[in-house]
């Protein structure tokens, strides 16, 4: 048999063994091999970019461009002091994605049509998108100040609009999300739409958005002074586009800002994760979806220490180093590198779970899937400092969600935790 021939039975002999074996593999052995964590997030690599084109709700002052744009952002009443603060640099900051243009204007409408029938041409959505930068991300923030000023609702209208039609709400609606469709081809287009407008505006929005193929996010719960969004209102916004414009993209969002509920399973799921932690500083971590040795290092470094809880030995919290994480069960981590933006797990399966509690005795490690908060006045819940304590927090604290703390009998004096019989922290 020459060379050749010889490379061609092989190759005919591993199909053949390929084909026979590989059903008799466990399907959870098949998924392993496709699991794995990118670092950079699906928003940020796939769109890059975003620009904002909005009203008084995506203004900050000096933050919009043209900078000489009416604002509203900051003004007394409201806690929102910084741009920082503002949902569309708190989108920025959560997933990485690079603002490229906010050409919001305080008071804007859609159309040309201002209070009392003013013209508003100068200062229209219709107006301002044609000044607006290519992103891979559109996002169209309006609709609020044609309500409240009573601007004219019009007719549909897709094609060949004359300025009159422009004057109305629903054709200058329809030739923005035109025009934004032929300009920019290849973004991603997201029309915002604010919560508490007239009926007639919200069914015109739905009814273009669907002409156009343009994904419509309705805001909802969000906290408001002034009938704007406050700093906690902003995070809202923030979280939500965030889980919105992943849902589009065929993502699930898991974010330790807000709560979270796994209700139905979900097989092979890619996953949007929103997972904050620092390098060589204890936590509790209480994930809903499980990691193999592989991707627990990957994760938390090679150098990490996982340990779970294994029970209690007078003053000592017992715990036993593992390589590997079961969903919702709590465990304290170590991690030898941190984490800043989110990241994504593809081909992971997200169980129906709700977190679990570990029982040792009268001691119970208690895992969570929601933001938590701790006090000083209550002794019996505990929390895991950075340097490996169990302690009463010093102050009112907030715990992000997908971790733990420790709830203890109210005569318990102090404990401290050993990994493997080891101290983490000399008490």
């Amino acid at each position: 048999m020459n060379q050749r021939s010889a490379k061609g039975g092989n190759y005919k002999l591993c199909r053949l063994l390929a084909a026979i074996l590989l059903p008799l593999l466990p399907c959870s052995l098949l998924s392993l091999s496709a699991q794995t964590i990118h670092f950079e997030n699906n928003i940020k690599s796939k769109l890059k970019t975003f620009s904002v084109i909005g009203d008084s709700y995506s203004t900050f002052l000096g933050k919009t461009e043209p900078v000489d744009n009416a604002q509203y952002y900051p003004i007394e009443g409201l806690d929102v002091y910084e741009p920082a603060q503002t949902w569309w640099r708190l989108f920025s900051r959560a997933t990485g994605i690079q603002l490229q243009q906010n050409n919001s204007y305080s008071g804007g409408t859609i159309c040309n049509t201002w209070w009392n029938g003013d013209d508003a041409s100068a200062v229209s959505f219709v107006k301002r998108v044609q000044n607006l930068r290519q992103a891979g991300l559109i996002i169209v923030e309006g609709g609020t100040n044609d309500s409240n000023a009573g601007s004219p609702i019009g007719s549909y209208v897709y094609a060949d609009w004359t300025a009159q039609d422009l004057k109305a709400f629903r054709p200058a609606t329809a030739w923005v999300l035109n025009y934004l469709r032929q300009t920019y081809p290849d973004a991603m287009v997201v029309f915002m739409l604010n919560n508490g407008l007239k009926a007639d505006i919200n069914t015109s929005v739905a009814e273009i958005c669907k002409h156009y193929d343009v994904p419509l996010y309705t805001l909802s719960s969000v906290t408001k002074a002034n009938e704007h969004p406050t700093y906690l209102g902003m995070q809202t916004i923030s979280n939500q586009l965030i889980a919105f414009v992943n849902k589009e993209m065929g993502y699930i969002t898991v974010n330790e800002t807000q709560t979270n509920t796994f209700s139905t399973d979900v097989s092979q799921a890619d996953l949007y994760v929103q997972l904050t932690f620092r390098a060589d500083e204890w936590t509790v971590m209480c994930l809903p979806f499980a990691l193999d040795d592989r991707l627990t290092r990957q994760l938390f470094g090679d150098d990490a220490v996982v340990a779970a809880f294994e029970g209690v030995d007078g003053d000592q919290l017992l715990f036993t180093t593992v390589d590997r994480m079961e969903a919702s069960v709590p465990y304290i981590v170590r991690p030898s590198r941190p984490s800043t933006e989110a990241f994504c797990i593809d081909d992971i399966d997200l169980p129906a779970t709700t977190a679990s509690t570990q029982t040792m005795g009268d001691i119970q490690l208690r895992g969570y899937y929601r933001t938590t908060s701790l006090r000083p006045s209550n002794t019996t819940s505990r929390m895991l400092s950075a340097d490996g304590d169990v302690v009463v927090p010093a102050d009112a604290v907030t715990l992000n969600a997908f971790r733990g703390w420790f709830s203890v009998p109210k005569t318990a004096g102090d404990f401290y935790i050993t990994v493997d019989r080891q101290p983490i922290h000399t008490p």
